[in-house]
């Protein structure tokens, strides 16, 4: 249900942009392409961090950036078939979910640079900038709820900035069209 939630957020974002600017062409389909794989990682992310929730995989490995004794959990391939621990396994979905935050920030600190050196428009510079930002607050915000055990509130902004990067994803991928 939460990414049935995204997904109308989404489509309702997108419909208020196309109401405030109707006629948009692409002015990179490079950059497009971009950031349309952003908003995919961002959204995968956001369902992998359901996951974390809905498991309380986040009352596990309280520690960062190890998992017990290594970077990935001893017991990332514990279950079988080996599917299943891609949507069962505590370990594994918090890993997933980590390894996915360095994934988007790599894809984000890319278009950033690609939208300096590409000659974009001021918005979509601004609003590169600002999901760099984001997505700083995001992962620090994310590290501070796993260290502190899950408290309630920071996960809940943890959720919130989730929400805000959805968000400011979406605006760009709308603004780089145009």
């Amino acid at each position: 249900h939460l990414s049935l939630a995204f997904i109308i957020f989404a489509v309702l974002l997108r419909y208020v942009l196309q109401l405030k600017h109707p006629a948009a062409k692409i002015f990179s389909s490079k950059a497009y392409y971009f950031s349309n794989l952003l908003i995919a990682a961002i959204f995968l992310q956001i369902i992998y961090g359901a996951y974390v929730a809905g498991l309380n995989a986040g009352l596990i490995y309280n520690e960062f950036p190890k998992m017990g004794k290594g970077i990935v959990p001893s017991e990332f391939w514990a279950f079988s078939p080996f599917w299943l621990n891609f949507f069962e396994n505590h370990a594994a979905i918090q890993f997933i979910h980590r390894l996915l935050a360095f994934v988007i920030l790599f894809l984000v600190v890319g278009f950033f640079a690609y939208s300096k050196k590409a000659h974009m428009s001021h918005i979509v510079k601004s609003m590169s900038g600002l999901l760099l930002l984001i997505v700083f607050l995001q992962i620090i915000v994310g590290v501070l709820t796993l260290l502190y055990h899950v408290p309630i509130w920071l996960a809940s902004l943890h959720q919130m900035v989730a929400l805000a990067l959805f968000s400011v994803a979406i605006i760009l991928n709308f603004y780089v069209r145009r």
